[in-house]
């Protein structure tokens, strides 16, 4: 009763706002109004998109499986001594010993042999090596220059510049090299990307 004496009061008037009011010919022709910057818009768009396409790093994925064969008591004497070089003790661990493969590739001890191989160091750390004079050397940047100078200025010491060592190559391995399993099988799959398909490989291998 109360919206009924309400309408009557206000002399039978119907006050409708503008979304009641719009209809599809109404957002046609807003549409239409503003079909430049439209258009604008999506050509820009369409250019940043090529752009990026052009200047982005394409990384190639190189993926190794590997499976365990059966192992002889002899199989895992040998496996628990190369466990030991690499420094995971698999003589005390329950199981197979190919179940501790992901941890003996994060060692420091793969990582010490593997930099020592010039390719892989070389091409991990090129901003770090003079190809000109065969030596490494401290790569020059306008950031890094510029926070050792406000380091200087807190009285902060200078961090001392080192070539890349094994250590390096470690944290590099395990940020970069992906490694699960299969649960029922024990199948272990490596996966990593690279610019470069070739060292990709050769790296994984």
């Amino acid at each position: 009763m109360q919206l009924s004496d309400q309408s009557q009061s206000n002399g039978g008037q119907h006050n409708s706002g503008p979304a009641t009011d719009m209809n599809f010919s109404d957002a046609i022709r807003r549409l239409w109004k503003y079909r430049i910057s439209g258009v604008a818009i999506f050509v820009v768009s369409i250019l940043i998109s090529i752009s990026y396409l052009n200047i982005a790093t394409h990384k190639y994925t190189a993926t190794l499986v590997l499976t365990p064969a059966d192992q002889s008591s002899s199989d895992i004497a040998g496996l628990s001594g190369l466990g030991s070089l690499v420094g995971v003790n698999l003589s005390n661990k329950q199981g197979s010993s190919f179940e501790y493969y992901d941890d003996a590739i994060k060692s420091e001890a793969v990582a010490e042999m593997l930099s020592r191989d010039p390719k892989i160091m070389t091409i991990l750390y090129s901003n770090e090596w003079d190809k000109t004079n065969l030596r490494w050397r401290e790569p020059a940047s306008f950031v890094k220059n510029v926070t050792t100078f406000i380091k200087r200025v807190m009285g902060q010491p200078k961090r001392l510049w080192l070539p890349p060592s094994a250590k390096d190559l470690q944290d590099y391995i395990i940020s970069n090299v992906a490694i699960t399993q299969e649960t029922l099988t024990q199948k272990y799959t490596l996966v990593y990307k690279n610019p470069d398909p070739y060292f990709a490989k050769y790296f994984l291998d």
